[in-house]
C-alpha cells in the first residue's frame, strides 16, 4: 500500500470559521492487473487495472459522541478500468451483457431542434434493454471478487494495526516510571482517558501481555561467550536481582505477580528505548531467565564500520553495560 495526501479545496470566499477541516488527509492505494480468460475457449477476453482507494470518514472530534471516538470508519473504493477499453463510449455496446435490445429516439427528428442544443449537443439515440444480464458478465463478476477482497484486505489491515497499536501502547507505558506516573495523576481532567492511560504503570497481567507480542532473546544466543551466565545457580540471580537494583536506580523497572513468586526486573537502555534487557525469577519452580527484549525483530539492523547504524551501537553498549554488572556480581559473590 502507498500512502498519498489529500489536500482539502476550501473556497477562499468563505469565511475563516466555517473551515472546518484545513489540515491534510491521507488515503492509502495500491493497484494491480488482473486478466480474464473464457473458461471454455481457454482465451483471454480482457486485462483489467484494478485501483484500490481507503479513506478515513473521519469528522471532527467536536461534532462526535463518545461512542464514535472509538470507531474507526473507513471508506474504500474498487476502481476498474479496461485495458482494451480506454475510453468512454458514445453509446452502449448491445453485445455485452444485454438481450432484447432495441432503439428508441429521444426526440421525433421531425421537429426542429433547439438552437441551444447545436452548442455542444448534437442528437442522440438512446440503447435500452428489457433484460439484462449485466451481472453476470466476466468484468462484473471480477468487480465483485475484487470488492470481496478488498473488504478482508482492510479487516487483516485492521486486526494487524490493532495489535500494533496495543504493543506501542504496552510498550509506552512500560517505560512510565515512578515520577511520570505521579505526572499523570496530576493531569487536568478536561483531558481525554486515552491521554491519560499513556501515564498509568503496566499491571503484571499487561507486562506479561506485553512480553507475549515482543522478541525475546536469550544472553547466549547474542553472545555464545555469555552462555554461562545463563547456568548459575539461583541464590546467584537473587543476588543479581539487589546489585541490578542498586546499581540502575533510576532505570530498571519491577513487575510482580501477586503472590510474589513470580518477579522481573527489567534494565531500559536510555540511548535506544526499543530494547531492554530483563531477569525473570520463578521462586516456586526455581526457574530464570536472563534476555534481551526487542520491540520488533532486530535481525533486519545493518551496520557496519563505514556506515555505523546508531541503534546497533546503542544496543551493543547496554548489553556490554549488562555483562559488566554480571561480571561485578559473579566476582563479588567468589570474593
Amino acid at each position: 500500500m502507498k500512502v498519498i495526501a489529500m489536500v482539502p479545496n476550501v473556497d477562499a470566499d468563505l469565511d475563516s470559521e466555517y473551515h472546518f477541516v484545513r489540515s491534510n488527509e491521507y488515503a492509502l492505494i495500491c493497484h494491480k492487473l488482473r486478466r480474464i480468460t473464457d473458461p471454455k475457449q481457454k482465451q483471454k477476453l480482457d486485462d483489467y487495472n484494478v485501483g484500490l482507494v481507503i479513506t478515513h470518514d473521519s469528522q471532527q472530534v467536536n461534532f462526535q459522541s463518545e461512542a464514535e471516538r472509538t470507531l474507526l470508519k473507513l471508506n474504500y473504493y474498487v476502481v476498474m478500468t479496461s485495458c482494451r477499453e480506454l475510453f468512454p463510449k458514445a453509446t452502449i455496446d448491445s453485445k455485452v451483457g444485454t438481450k432484447g435490445v432495441f432503439l428508441e429516439e429521444l426526440r421525433d427528428r421531425s421537429k426542429p431542434v433547439p438552437v441551444k442544443q447545436h452548442i455542444g449537443v448534437r442528437q442522440e439515440t438512446l440503447k435500452t434493454s428489457r433484460t439484462s444480464d449485466v451481472h453476470d458478465t466476466p468484468g462484473y463478476n471480477l468487480l465483485m471478487e475484487e470488492a470481496q477482497l478488498a473488504r478482508e484486505k482492510i479487516e487483516s489491515m485492521v486486526e494487524v494495526s490493532t495489535e500494533k497499536c496495543r504493543k506501542d501502547l504496552l510498550w509506552q507505558r512500560m517505560l512510565v516510571g515512578e515520577q511520570s506516573e505521579e505526572d499523570g495523576r496530576r493531569k487536568k481532567r478536561s483531558e481525554t482517558e486515552e491521554s491519560r492511560d499513556w501515564y498509568q504503570k503496566l499491571s503484571f497481567e499487561e507486562f506479561l501481555e506485553l512480553l507475549a507480542k515482543v522478541v525475546r532473546t536469550p544472553l547466549g544466543e547474542l553472545d555464545p561467550m555469555l552462555i554461562q551466565l545463563q547456568t548459575m545457580n539461583f541464590l546467584w540471580y537473587k543476588g543479581l536481582f539487589r546489585v541490578i537494583q542498586t546499581h540502575y536506580p533510576d532505570t530498571h523497572r519491577c513487575f510482580f505477580s501477586h503472590d510474589g513468586q513470580t518477579q522481573y526486573i527489567l534494565i531500559l537502555n536510555p540511548n535506544y528505548l526499543d530494547m531492554f534487557m530483563m531477569l525473570m525469577l520463578d521462586n516456586t519452580e526455581k526457574r530464570t531467565e536472563l534476555c534481551a527484549i526487542f520491540r520488533e525483530s532486530f535481525t533486519d539492523q545493518e551496520h557496519s564500520p563505514e556506515n555505523p547504524n546508531l541503534n546497533v551501537l546503542g544496543m551493543h553498549s547496554h548489553v556490554e553495560d549488562f555483562v559488566n554488572v554480571c561480571c561485578y556480581h559473579l566476582w563479588a559473590s567468589m570474593v
